[in-house]
């Protein structure tokens, strides 16, 4: 017993003397220690002070699915075959694509970019700046370039190192005419650099912020943009979208007038071709001499007039399906407005098929060039759904 306690002892002795001395090997390190620490502090605080800060603005964006109910307008669609069933994915490439982007540009006028100059590091200052530059003439608009403004005093500046303009002057350069235009009392940093870009190349930047995404709910899309100024981000976006119901509203009436035509066309030949079925029946009548109630009775007139019903009605169909037929031929690259009537579940399953092709089709050549691959392969498509509603057509 006695041996264990003294073999307890001379291991608690032992553990003490490691720590004293791993204690005052190391002790001699500290200012070493605390120089590190400080060294990454001051790194730490120099990172947060000087990086280029990015904002994140986010929206969503419902895309509304047409869907018959029972009005009049929802028949006459019905009537018509229009597919109004929109496609999430295609939605997303248009928002993404530049046309699009091009016209948010245009609308905020973003072409001109302002940023004050910092010690270190230049900050985006759009909406924050006291003023605005208008461009009264460009030399070359395809082309981007740089004015670099100094501020003397709140009322004159340089622009390029040249000599000292006023607010509301104008002055030339080998880029063009400008002016600044005072937008408030705002102050002025010293030094003011404002580029300009052409709408296509201001277009092609921003997209690279943009990202657009299907939300977990049905309908909706979630747009989100990274920027270094969270007032570019949250316009782009709005302007986005703004554009978007625009450009929707506009495919819809050019489809609109589309079929509004095609259905005159097809009236006004109806109207001729009935009208001179009318003017045979009345010559019929007057060579047959049965114009005449007295010597007619009411049931053979009756069975007269049903049998010129029957007729005139297989005409219409046969007229019907000889104008798709024909506007199949002469328009290829446009959708069949509706199938005019014809009861045939095939046919109009087939002049669905064959728009919804069309609107994919045209949807891509905004992204994409008709050599690409996916385009051929829509194109392909539409020629085999074009031979079967022909073929159908025939039958």
């Amino acid at each position: 017993m006695e041996e264990e306690v003294v073999i307890h002892n001379e291991k608690r002795e032992r553990l003490s003397l490691n720590i004293k001395e791993l204690f005052f090997k190391y002790i001699r390190f500290l200012p070493l220690y605390i120089l590190c620490v400080a060294i990454a502090l001051f790194g730490a605080y120099i990172y947060l002070r000087y990086a280029t800060e990015f904002y994140r603005s986010s929206g969503q964006l419902i895309i509304r699915d047409e869907k018959n109910g029972g009005g009049m307008s929802d028949r006459l669609e019905q009537a018509m075959q229009s597919d109004a069933q929109k496609n999430i994915q295609t939605e997303i490439a248009i928002l993404q694509s530049r046309p699009l982007m091009e016209r948010a540009v245009e609308r905020l006028g973003l072409n001109f970019n302002y940023a004050a100059k910092g010690n270190i590091k230049e900050v985006n200052i759009y909406k924050l700046a006291p003023f605005r530059i208008e461009a009264l003439e460009l030399t070359d608009s395809s082309q981007g370039f740089t004015l670099a403004f100094s501020f003397l005093s709140p009322q004159s500046f340089k622009v390029n190192q040249s000599v000292p303009v006023s607010f509301g002057q104008v002055f030339e350069n080998q880029f063009g005419r400008f002016r600044l235009v005072r937008t408030s009392q705002a102050p002025i940093s010293p030094e003011i650099q404002i580029s300009y870009q052409p709408t296509p190349q201001q277009a092609s930047s921003l997209l690279g912020g943009i990202a657009v995404a299907p939300s977990q709910t049905p309908g909706i899309v979630n747009i989100s943009m990274e920027t270094t100024n969270p007032h570019l981000s949250a316009d782009v976006i709005n302007a986005l979208m703004e554009v978007y119901q625009e450009v929707t509203i506009e495919d819809k009436n050019v489809s609109t007038l589309n079929t509004l035509k095609f259905i005159d066309d097809y009236l006004k030949k109806s109207a001729r071709e009935i009208g001179s079925i009318t003017r045979q029946l009345v010559a019929y009548q007057k060579n047959n001499n049965i114009i005449s109630p007295e010597t007619q009775t009411t049931n053979y007139y009756s069975r007269v007039e049903m049998a010129h019903g029957r007729e005139q009605e297989q005409r219409m169909l046969l007229n019907s399906a000889l104008q798709i037929q024909d506007y199949l031929q002469r328009n290829a690259e446009n959708v069949v407005p509706s199938s005019l009537g014809i009861n045939d579940p095939t046919l109009g399953g087939l002049i669905t098929a064959y728009n919804t092709a069309q609107i994919e089709r045209k949807t891509l050549l905004e992204n994409a060039l008709p050599g690409h691959v996916i385009v051929q392969q829509k194109a392909e498509e539409l020629g085999v759904l074009r031979s079967k509603i022909l073929e159908n057509i025939k039958n």
